[in-house]
């Protein structure tokens, strides 16, 4: 028992020193927003399985605009449990305090993860419509369209005004109009803005009124963010009551484990008792996913 309370602050400072070398390194790669070659986001997903988290994860961290690499934030979620885990088994916690220490930390992480997520997608799609908008008034004006993205660039803020920059970048060493907005596309995730893509790559092959057609696109835009808000606005009351119902079981276990531990001891003291509990904990973690795929307005 001492040899292992001597090692925990060694561990602590290997744990730390390898967290901050990955998130060193994580910073010194290049994102996806500061690359300007077409065939940087050509590439395929990767084929297995830690590769296809790694990449998801690396997405929803650029959508949520962190400067963290994804190998910093899974090598982090397995050692911060298993760094928790030692210290509850070093010093005989209970095993209820063992799944809460090594399970709620993950579990608040990926939860601030995907509301930052959330509103930073929600904001692109709310300021879209008028960047539509606004390229088509500068082709109102007769302006070319390297000097709409460069309006675009100057007049709106957020991700959005960064997107355009790189556009705008990329026009200027070469690159096509289809292929800039194409890469803005992927990068973003936003199948309008590959609308918009699409768009503007015609017109610069078959010609026509792109000014009209910017307009049509941004009222469609705009009449879809409509519907989305009305949307949001309609199921307000649901939403909040499934918010309040979800988190009702795991607070009402902890406070009968707090107040009453007698009642739920009785999970961890048989094979019984874990068998019921598992199946509990895996029959919540389904309900809270189908309640949030069921609750989003797309």
């Amino acid at each position: 028992m001492n040899a292992l309370v001597l090692l925990l602050p060694g561990l602590t400072i290997l744990c730390g020193t390898v967290a901050i070398l990955s998130m060193i390194a994580g910073r010194n790669r290049p994102l996806p927003q500061d690359g300007l070659n077409d065939q940087t986001f050509s590439s395929s997903s990767p084929t297995d399985v830690f590769g296809r988290i790694e990449h998801q994860l690396a997405n929803w961290l650029d959508d949520a605009e962190l400067m963290i690499s994804a190998k910093t934030v899974l090598l982090t979620g397995i050692l911060v449990p298993v760094w928790l885990g030692i210290c509850v088994v070093v010093f005989a916690f209970p095993a209820e305090w063992m799944l809460g220490i090594v399970l709620v930390p993950p579990l608040i992480a990926i939860s601030a993860l995907m509301f930052r997520r959330g509103q930073r997608r929600k904001l692109f799609d709310e300021q879209l419509p008028e960047a539509v908008g606004l390229l088509a008034r500068s082709a109102h004006a007769g302006l070319s369209i390297d000097q709409s993205v460069m309006i675009a660039e100057e007049t709106l803020s957020g991700r959005i005004a960064r997107e355009f920059s790189l556009c705008r970048q990329q026009l200027q060493i070469g690159s096509s109009l289809g292929n800039a907005f194409h890469t803005m596309a992927v990068r973003t995730r936003n199948p309008d803005v590959s609308f918009l893509a699409t768009i503007l790559s015609v017109h610069r092959e078959s010609g026509g009124t792109l000014a009209e057609t910017l307009d049509r696109l941004a009222a469609v835009l705009q009449d879809k963010l409509t519907m989305r808000r009305q949307l949001l606005a309609s199921t307000s009351a649901g939403r909040f009551a499934t918010k309040m119902l979800v988190p009702f079981a795991p607070a009402l276990f902890i406070l009968l484990s707090i107040v009453q531990p007698e009642h739920t001891n009785k999970f961890f003291t048989s094979s019984l008792g874990w068998t019921v509990f598992l199946t509990s904990l895996v029959l919540e973690v389904i309900g809270i996913a189908w309640v949030v795929l069921l609750s989003q307005p797309d």
